[in-house]
């Protein structure tokens, strides 16, 4: 192989890598922002805590919880695992579900939602770098 043929395919994926990560950030911000207009929030009550251990043998709290969507429907969901117990039984905790899916409500976290966005935006932030560095490398773009 050719120095000229390593180093267009060199560049080939250095470009696929690009547009493969700006897809990604796109889509998670999309996604983020899609949550954010549809979603709904409810306030749960903890009622109770399923106890499970892991396969490093630590004890995992899922905690239970029960609310009720703004059509009255009531739920019972089980949330995401935690190594300790975060909220007491019979405490409140503010949820966020899909109207069409209530049974899928997951705790609100906003400091999760912010780090998806900043990954999202990382990741489009790559894909931009890489796409620009194949364009240059490969002369179709000349910086002024």
């Amino acid at each position: 192989m050719s120095t000229t043929t390593g180093g267009l395919i060199t560049l080939a994926i250095f470009f696929a890598s690009g547009l493969f990560l700006i897809f990604i950030g796109l889509r998670q911000i999309l996604r983020a922002r899609h949550a954010a207009r549809t979603f709904s929030r409810a306030t749960g009550t903890v009622v109770e805590y399923r106890v499970s251990t892991d396969m490093e043998h630590s004890t995992l709290y899922h905690p239970i919880v029960e609310f009720s969507t703004s059509d009255g429907r009531q739920f019972r969901v089980e949330c995401l695992w935690s190594k300790e117990i975060v909220n007491p039984i019979g405490s409140s905790i503010i949820l966020v579900y899909d109207p069409r899916e209530p049974e899928k409500a997951e705790p609100l976290d906003e400091s999760q939602t912010a780090a998806i966005l900043i990954i999202a935006l990382g990741l489009f932030a790559c894909g931009l770098c890489l796409s620009a560095a194949f364009l240059i490398m490969f002369g179709i773009f000349q910086p002024a």
